[in-house]
């Protein structure tokens, strides 16, 4: 049997595995267009391979969110839950209001929309809010658009500012009496 987890750590860990998705996906190679469509079974892998980094980053703003529910304290633990838009509501009115302001400031001016007129943080969730469960099943997908590289700023700005509130105190060793 584990020990409970203090929230802060728990938020922590969780923001942390959030992290790890992202940077895992902006690892990945990039699928080359022009090579020969790889098969398997007769089928073509393109639509397959193309799905992989929305259901990671979908995941990893899933975690992010989560993260922020956690660090507010706004429930009792760990929503067990996928849609982006709802997480987001769970988080506190204060978090909401600081991750929608930074969106405002830092990344709907590198990305206009020309469909919609409220293009904010809010938004961009609600476009994504059933993205992991989505994404991974692609062959249920009829038509999809996924902003990979919106999406990796978004997830970037929010653990930035979590992890802006976390101070980390390293002690020294202590020093050997010998």
């Amino acid at each position: 049997m584990s020990r409970p987890q203090k929230p802060l750590s728990k938020a922590i860990d969780i923001a942390a595995s959030s992290k790890a998705l992202v940077r895992h996906v902006q690892g990945m190679e990039p699928f080359d267009t022009k090579a020969p469509l790889e098969e398997f079974c007769g089928s073509s892998l393109f639509k397959a391979q193309n799905s992989i980094s929305p259901m990671l980053l979908a995941l990893s703003m899933e975690l992010a969110m989560k993260a922020w529910v956690v660090y507010d304290g706004t429930k009792n633990d760990v929503p067990r839950e996928h849609d982006l838009s709802k997480l987001f509501s769970y988080t506190s009115l204060a978090t909401q209001e600081c991750l929608k302001a930074r969106y405002d400031r830092e990344i709907a001016p590198r990305h206009p929309s020309f469909i919609y007129l409220d293009d904010g943080l809010e938004r961009t969730l609600e476009n994504a809010r059933n993205a992991f469960v989505q994404w991974r099943y692609v062959h249920e997908l009829e038509r999809a658009h996924f902003d990979v590289s919106v999406f990796i700023e978004t997830i970037e700005m929010i653990l930035s500012e979590f992890e802006s509130r976390i101070v980390v105190v390293k002690h020294a060793p202590p020093l050997s009496r010998y």
